[in-house]
């Protein structure tokens, strides 16, 4: 199959044409940009290897809420109009995946992701490896950035050098930085996709973990306006 994997939990976003041994990307690195360089990436790829999927992938979160739901509601206005199915890869296991492919951890014990969330906290969920497959050991929580006591024992990525630095370094923690990509789905689109296919993509729902709370925006809608 051919996938066209979209990653938009991040400050930027990137998109990816996955082939069994093939992956082309594009990145649109400026900062909450994904409203309007999402669609127009997707078309500049689609253009370029002139076809169309035979199914798209989503990293589905836990990750910035605006930009999970562009990103969710753009891969579901893909399926529904393209007739196509969906894969949404929970954006714990696109870094486990990835790092596993980067590195020579075959059979590897208590792993943990921790990825950024608001009001000073981190996303926290551990992680096997055997025999090069991802085994979820604990299942995600929130964690206060000002309680976090790392262990010796355990290997943790993150997916910004901001995030490693502001985590504690006393015992010298192992620390390895995975920067979000559309790439990191590529692993397990290849060798493990059905068990992230959607089977209702209507009613899907990106993985917040927490209830978003708007706040007053520090200039109104007028005054943000070029005229």
């Amino acid at each position: 199959m051919t996938f066209l994997s979209i990653e938009t939990t991040a400050d930027g976003c990137s998109i990816s044409w996955i082939e069994q041994e093939t992956v082309h990307s594009l990145v649109a690195d400026e900062p909450r940009s994904h409203a309007r360089r999402l669609a127009p990436l997707i078309r500049e790829l689609l253009d370029a290897v002139g076809s169309v999927p035979d199914a798209i992938a989503l990293s589905a979160g836990p990750g910035s809420y605006t930009g999970l739901r562009i990103g969710a509601s753009t891969a579901k206005g893909l399926c529904w109009s393209l007739d196509l199915p969906l894969y949404a890869i929970s954006t714990f296991d696109t870094l486990v995946s990835h790092y596993s492919d980067q590195a020579d951890v075959m059979n590897q014990n208590d792993i943990k992701v921790l990825l950024p969330a608001r009001k000073g906290e981190v996303f926290s969920a551990g992680f096997d490896i055997k025999d090069g497959r991802i085994a979820r050991t604990e299942e995600a929580i929130g964690i206060k950035l000002n309680e976090i006591i790392l262990d010796e024992s355990t290997h943790y990525l993150v997916p910004t050098e901001s995030l490693r630095d502001a985590l504690p370094q006393e015992g010298n923690p192992t620390l390895s930085v995975v920067p979000l990509h559309s790439e990191n789905l590529v692993s397990l689109l290849r060798n493990q996709s059905e068990e992230y296919r959607v089977e209702d993509v209507s009613s899907f729902e990106p993985h917040y973990l927490r209830e978003f709370v708007a706040k007053r925006p520090a200039k109104s809608i007028f005054e943000r306006l070029p005229f």
